[in-house]
């Protein structure tokens, strides 16, 4: 039998078929269940500040209980929600985690019967790679759903200046606005996981990575419903492989830990003569490999506490201190924090 041939109309049908049988699925795929708005909608609000837009906050209880970032919170001018659902309502300062830039706020009493809306909190955390969806009230824009993914597996730290502080996060692969810090992540199934916090930019321009305060921490101030009480060193660091070669060169050969950048004021490392320049690493006997893990061993010590750091100094010169931790004052404006020293 001789091959049959296609005429050139059905060769190009074909052609098309097997282009298309290999392209991508549409945009819409693997995108957010249709009802996941609404039910976000629902259940957040806008945070006003003594009046002007701050941030975004959400219920994670039918009784009135809102959580929302740290940092929009600072100070004591009141608080009030605002959402289409609920309208204009005061919120009361309960309790507040700048280590994790979380702040836990109250509603009045609902109406008898009538339950306010409200979000769970996930169970557990998803696997990195996850998809999640972030909801917020972005300035001059509001209730946006927007996209993102998991981008690491545990935590890692984050400074915020609004805080003073560094945050303890988890980070997303997805794009965020000024506004939406506060608002919740969600998985598809509409479980939060994180609440958002902060991203990263460059040359003012935001770069789709944003930070998201953690979900275990989330949890632990709905059930608690207090300040924790967090131990703190008052100062900026770099972890040392983080640094340009002129400041590695001051070091021995194989150095790291955590390099001093700015002491804040009344900084417990100030009280203990540790200058910007300084690199600290051991802590409590453990060596540093990086600012995050000066962080952890801070994070876990009580604020009153002494611990024991080797430093060394500008001079190239190894010692050992004893630090007496400070603490993390929940709803404080950072003004007493402001760097105390220039860096060297």
């Amino acid at each position: 039998m001789k091959n049959a041939r296609l005429s050139p109309a059905v060769a190009l049908c074909a052609l098309l078929f097997a282009l298309a049988s290999c392209a991508s699925p549409p945009a819409t795929s693997g995108g957010a269940p249709p009802a996941l708005h609404a039910t976000l909608d629902a259940a957040c609000g806008v945070l006003l500040c003594d009046g002007q837009q701050q941030a975004t906050c959400f219920l994670v209880s039918a009784d009135g209980w809102v959580l929302t970032a740290a940092h929009a919170t600072m100070g004591s001018a009141p608080l009030t929600w605002d959402s289409p659902s609920l309208g204009l309502l005061p919120l009361e300062r309960v309790a507040a985690d700048p280590a994790h830039d979380i702040a836990l706020l109250r509603l009045p009493a609902p109406a008898a019967g009538k339950p306010y809306p409200c979000l769970p909190i996930a169970a557990a955390d998803p696997a990195a790679g996850t998809a999640v969806f972030g909801f917020g009230n972005p300035m001059l824009r509001r209730r946006l759903l927007v996209a993102g993914m998991l981008a690491e597996a545990g935590t890692s730290f984050e400074y915020l200046p609004d805080l003073g502080a560094f945050a303890e996060c988890r980070h997303i692969a997805g794009g965020t606005i000024p506004g939406m810090s506060g608002g919740p992540w969600v998985t598809a199934q509409g479980d939060v996981v994180g609440i958002q916090s902060g991203g990263i930019s460059a040359h003012g321009a935001m770069q789709d990575i944003c930070w998201a305060a953690p979900r275990a921490d989330m949890a632990r101030m709905a059930t608690g419903r207090r300040s924790p009480d967090t131990a703190d060193l008052g100062a900026v660091t770099d972890s040392l492989y983080e640094t340009n070669p002129e400041e590695r060169q001051r070091f021995p050969a194989g150095a790291a830990g955590a390099l001093v950048r700015r002491l804040h004021e009344g900084s417990a490392l100030a009280a203990a003569g540790i200058t910007p320049g300084s690199l600290i690493e051991k802590a409590g006997g453990i060596a540093l490999g990086d600012r995050d893990s000066l962080l952890r061993v801070v994070r876990a010590a009580k604020p009153g506490s002494n611990l024991i750091l080797i430093v060394r100094g500008p001079d190239g010169q190894a010692r050992e201190c004893t630090v007496k931790l400070g603490r993390l004052y929940p709803f404080a404006r950072p003004a007493h924090r402001a760097p105390a020293r220039a860096e060297k």
